[in-house]
């Protein structure tokens, strides 16, 4: 993915020396842009975790707003004010809501956690009215099921 992300970026860049200006500048934004997000979701597809999805998010907040200030550049006055205050708006609310997914994997994740815990206290409990071999089989098998 991230070869592929490099190859997608070159392929872009290169087409981009084809335009002037602003223009190129702009399609170089996001040539950098769509490489930046596609390389942080390989990551947090790799790590499979929580904080990598939130750092995926963030880089791709990060990365729009770069591509939304290079966008705004090309006004003037008032409208290249709003724009860039649109930017930062929009920049704010994504950092917000990927720390917001963050906390909320992290709260479900206690949740299982405790689950867990609390189900095989039941079953451990189970087994203490068994002895010897049997009552080792249900302690082995009360951890396999609640993962301890």
């Amino acid at each position: 993915a991230r070869a592929q992300a490099q190859q997608q970026y070159k392929a872009a860049d290169q087409a981009c020396n084809a335009k002037s200006g602003q223009a190129k500048d702009l399609c170089q934004e996001e040539a950098k842009a769509q490489r930046d997000i596609a390389l942080a979701e390989a990551e947090a597809r790799y790590e499979g975790t929580p904080q990598a999805r939130a750092k995926a998010d963030r880089e791709r907040a990060e990365a729009n707003y770069r591509l939304a200030k290079e966008r705004c550049d090309a006004l003037s006055g008032n409208e290249k004010d709003v724009c860039q205050q649109k930017a930062k708006a929009e920049h704010a609310k994504s950092k917000s809501v990927a720390d917001a997914n963050v906390k909320t994997a992290d709260a479900r994740d206690d949740v299982a956690r405790t689950r867990r815990e609390a189900d095989y206290k039941v079953a451990r409990e189970r087994c203490d009215s068994l002895s010897g071999s049997a009552k080792d089989t249900c302690i082995a098998d009360a951890k396999t099921r609640f993962s301890m």
